[in-house]
């Protein structure tokens, strides 16, 4: 009788200790795995090559605002430019904040790509662009553009 308790007990301590073995186990494969998680980016980022298309050709920049009672236009070439070269480089990881504007560009009378843009300080700077009303690449904003719509921002009394 002593010995069928003990046998008991010993079985039960090694069954609770194959537990603890397995729980433990199972808490460190989730850890690594944890850590060898890779971000990755929502879409990719637009071709240079297309990029320097809409460098070179684009004639009108139109902004609709969601939240705001105004619009922009640009017309000029320089201004079209410096909008096109903020376009930064870097794919966007970060999405989870909300579309400020609608960005149209246009050759010819013609919207060859439309973007929603993102603003929010301090680090949601970035567009989602699409084609035939599906999203296709999105970019981080250079530094150039995060000054520049800061500064258009403040200007027009716009809290961010």
């Amino acid at each position: 009788m002593i010995l069928s308790k003990k046998l008991k007990i010993g079985r039960m301590v090694v069954l609770v200790l194959i537990i603890m073995s397995m729980i433990s186990c199972k808490q460190k494969v989730d850890d690594s795995a944890a850590a060898n998680v890779k971000v990755e980016p929502m879409l990719p980022v637009m071709p240079l090559q297309q990029q320097s298309y809409l460098f070179d050709n684009v004639q009108l920049i139109d902004y609709i605002f969601h939240d705001l009672p105004f619009s922009l236009s640009q017309s000029e070439r320089p201004s079209i430019q410096t909008k096109i070269a903020g376009i930064g480089r870097e794919p966007v990881m970060n999405n989870n904040c909300k579309s400020i504007a609608r960005v149209f560009y246009q050759v010819e009378g013609e919207i060859i790509i439309e973007a929603d843009l993102f603003f929010a300080p301090p680090d949601c700077h970035y567009y989602l662009f699409y084609e035939e009303g599906k999203a296709v690449y999105a970019n981080q904003m250079a530094p150039s553009s995060i000054q520049f719509y800061s500064q258009f921002l403040n200007q027009m009394n716009v809290t961010q």
